[in-house]
């Protein structure tokens, strides 16, 4: 029997057709698949809602669904938000209200029993906030003074640093500082942000100002007062070290010399690197010193020159008032100058770093 009646080449090319469009199919689904979003909310009537949570705080809830459709609840409608695999895993709060059986959002929503890992590149970072809020997107841009994050709805949001409790990839940001920082807080109650502290010279250290006093003054019929803080040694550089998450009016001290503030209060957050920068101005000082001294004698010389040393009448000696008054505006220009200068404390600035 020949073979060539059971074997058609027509019927071969056609079932690799069949084939190749069934994987072209399939790989799309694949694909999509690995799309899954990694977030999941938790209301608390048993609904679930797999997406990007783009922000999280004390007053509210925002998730973005995989149709692109933005939600928001209010925080005491969510029992749980976040990593999927932290949601699906944690036991459901019993609720009075609650129906006998969990309602389930729609189909596309629902969060299968065993998630995938979800993928990092779409949005990767976060930035936590000291009221607790989240945002979850891209950072754009960061420095000193502010932060930049687009959201996955395409929004930008600029934050001062000051209310930054921590700031770079979405898992650590999310995940293990939250975790760290729950296990880690101060007697109050405030979460600890673990910050390294380094100088551009040895022998200096760190210090918060915890109180200032204005003390009363009087200088002739003048009244003032004068502002006298009261500090607190952190550590001395270089060193690592925890501080309640906040805002803090720093101090720098060089050896055993006294703390001087080191510019505008500044926001200290986790993992933040604070750089410490002092001035010595003893050769101001110097300066200033000579100046009032100098000036001042120089200027009591032409006084004194002016009234003993002019010619004399009948009626007695002339004072030589040009001298005089040249010599008391030398005297007060000495003091102005000079005084400032002689007093002039060293200063510093602290510099964070990411």
């Amino acid at each position: 029997m020949s073979c060539s009646r059971w074997f058609n080449p027509r019927v071969l090319v056609l079932a690799l057709a069949l084939f190749a469009l069934t994987q072209a199919r399939i790989a799309p689904s694949r694909a999509h698949a690995q799309e899954v979003p990694p977030d999941v909310v938790r209301l608390r009537d048993g609904t679930f809602l797999r997406g990007i949570v783009v922000e999280r705080s004390p007053e509210r809830v925002v998730v973005m669904l995989p149709t692109g459709e933005t939600r928001v609840y209010a925080a005491t409608e969510v029992e749980a938000a976040g990593p999927a695999e932290d949601v699906l895993s944690a036991p459901a709060a019993p609720t009075a209200d609650a129906p006998s059986s969990p309602t389930l959002a729609p189909r596309e929503a629902e969060p299968p029993s065993s998630p995938p890992t979800p993928p990092r590149g779409r949005h990767p970072d976060a930035v936590r906030l000291h009221d607790g809020t989240s945002l979850r997107g891209t950072i754009t841009e960061r420095d000193a003074e502010h932060i930049v994050i687009v959201l996955p709805t395409g929004a930008a949001r600029t934050l001062s640093m000051t209310d930054v409790a921590a700031a770079g990839p979405a898992d650590e940001v999310l995940e293990a500082a939250p975790r760290r920082a729950s296990s880690a807080r101060s007697g109050s109650g405030a979460l600890l942000a673990r910050v390294r502290v380094t100088s551009d010279q040895p022998d200096l250290s760190l210090h918060r100002v915890t109180q200032t006093t204005a003390v009363p003054t009087m200088v002739g019929n003048v009244a003032g007062s004068i502002d006298v803080d009261t500090h607190e040694l952190v550590c001395s550089a270089p060193c690592t070290t925890e501080l309640a998450a906040g805002t803090y009016q720093l101090a720098i001290a060089r050896g055993d010399g006294s703390p001087h503030r080191a510019g505008p209060p500044v926001g200290v957050f986790d993992g933040a690197e604070l750089v410490l920068h002092y001035q010595n101005r003893s050769a101001v000082r110097t300066a200033g010193a000579l100046t009032w001294i100098g000036g001042g004698a120089a200027g009591l010389g032409l006084v004194l020159a002016g009234m003993v040393g002019g010619p004399s009448d009948e009626h007695g000696r002339i004072i030589d008032v040009p001298l005089v008054v040249g010599g008391a505006v030398t005297i007060a220009v000495a003091m102005l100058i000079g005084i400032p200068l002689a007093f002039w404390n060293d200063g510093g600035r602290v510099e964070v770093r990411f």
